[in-house]
């Protein structure tokens, strides 16, 4: 009888936790489409020759979000690890190539932040995510293979080209109010 009954509730858990991973997908699913939909026109508007003043690129992966897991080991005062502690992290990562400002050769830039790590959202010519201090990371590839990391506290989202956009910070925040992230409206200037 406690058997079956046992049973029951682990099936009722582990559904609501499956229903809730299917929920949290969507609601994941929902940022990156928006997100790449625009990075799809900014490419487009490139091609816009008078007007187009960002600096060009081209998408190797666009936006995506991949679950990482954390674990770290908590010590005791002799510092012996007396725990095994795992947390689940959501990294929002983006890849595109640029040209070599100095030459034409051509490099790969990727950024990585964990999703809770980003503030708010802004723009200044760009649009960016503000972040905790040191937050981004930020990988180089050059041509000859050399790869170069710094870490910023800015993620670029390489949305330059439409002005008057202030909706997209709103659809931006509420994207990340359904991840259960909280993000603010940064200063948005054209």
């Amino acid at each position: 009888m406690a058997s079956s009954f046992l049973k029951t509730h682990i099936t009722i858990l582990l559904l609501f936790n499956c229903t809730a991973s299917v929920k949290l997908f969507a609601q994941e699913k929902q940022l990156i489409n928006l997100l790449n939909n625009k990075l799809q026109k900014e490419l487009k508007s490139q091609n816009d020759t008078l007007n187009y003043e960002g600096k060009k690129f081209e998408i190797v992966n666009g936006y995506s979000i991949k679950d990482s897991i954390l674990t770290m080991p908590v010590t005791n005062d002799k510092g012996e690890v007396v725990q095994i502690v795992q947390t689940n992290l959501k990294i929002l990562t983006l890849e595109v190539r640029k040209k070599q400002s100095s030459n034409d050769s051509t490099y790969v830039e990727k950024q990585e932040i964990e999703l809770n790590k980003i503030i708010a959202v802004s723009k200044d010519i760009n649009i960016v995510f503000e972040t905790q201090p040191s937050a981004v990371k930020i990988s180089r590839k050059s041509e000859n293979g050399t790869t170069e990391v710094n870490y910023s506290d800015l993620f670029f989202l390489h949305l330059f080209y439409e002005k008057q956009n202030d909706y997209l910070a709103d659809d931006i925040i509420k994207a990340f109010d359904k991840l259960g992230v909280s993000i603010k409206k940064g200063r948005w200037y054209d």
